[in-house]
């Protein structure tokens, strides 16, 4: 894993150079691996090639990848000002990737999961709370950037059990429909601007988290 990631961060590295680019310029990026037991081999290879600011990221485990490859990345840059985003409070960690960052004027968001920030452990309960609980720690990066709900351009779900889709779904719906979670925060919200929704099955989340969710948002409103 870690020769086929430094293999895969040279291939990019390669891309982004043709492109003007370089590595301090990469705001999100995705990583597929078919063996999420091996995580912090790609980890710690990933990391080494960031001098300083960590773009957002979301990682998860896949059945098989093109040419056999065990691990698969994808990136964005973006020439311009930026700025890593933490919710308000929180204390930033030795990771390698950033809650949030505020390129220009969209932030994009690393993936979040059901993860209680007081405990840093998962949250216990069916799939409707874990789907609550990411909802309210994905909302306090965008917050933090001075956005809402109705600055939600896109976000993408992916999930361990498909067969959970409609459960996570009905979540979804009932936090943004009867504001039970996000009353006192939001006036508008994803009912009233939707934002693009990607549900994805994979079979395995780093922690075996149960939901993880990904979210792109914009100063302007949505259109």
């Amino acid at each position: 894993m870690g020769a086929a990631t430094r293999q895969v961060m040279l291939n990019l590295k390669r891309e982004l150079d043709a492109s003007g680019y370089d590595f301090s310029g990469v705001v999100a990026s995705h990583v597929w691996l078919t063996d999420l037991g091996k995580y912090q081999q790609m980890n710690s290879v990933y990391r080494s090639f960031f001098s300083n600011q960590f773009p957002v990221r979301t990682t998860v485990g896949v059945s098989g990848l093109p040419g056999e490859s065990p691990v698969q990345i994808a990136m964005v840059a973006f020439k311009g000002p930026r700025k890593v985003i933490f919710p308000r409070g929180a204390t930033p960690a030795d990771l390698p990737f950033s809650p949030g960052i505020l390129a220009g004027d969209t932030l994009y968001l690393s993936g979040h999961a059901g993860i209680d920030p007081q405990t840093g452990k998962l949250v216990e309960g069916d799939m409707r709370t874990h789907v609550l609980q990411t909802l309210r720690n994905t909302q306090g990066v965008w917050q933090a950037a001075e956005m809402d709900f109705e600055h939600v351009v896109s976000a993408y779900v992916f999930v361990q059990d498909l067969d959970q889709f409609g459960e996570a779904s009905e979540a979804y719906l009932s936090d943004i429909n009867n504001e039970t979670m996000v009353r006192e925060a939001c006036k508008k919200h994803f009912s009233v601007s939707s934002p693009a929704l990607s549900v994805i099955g994979v079979p395995r989340l780093p922690a075996d988290c149960e939901i993880m969710m990904g979210v792109v948002a914009a100063r302007q409103a949505a259109k």
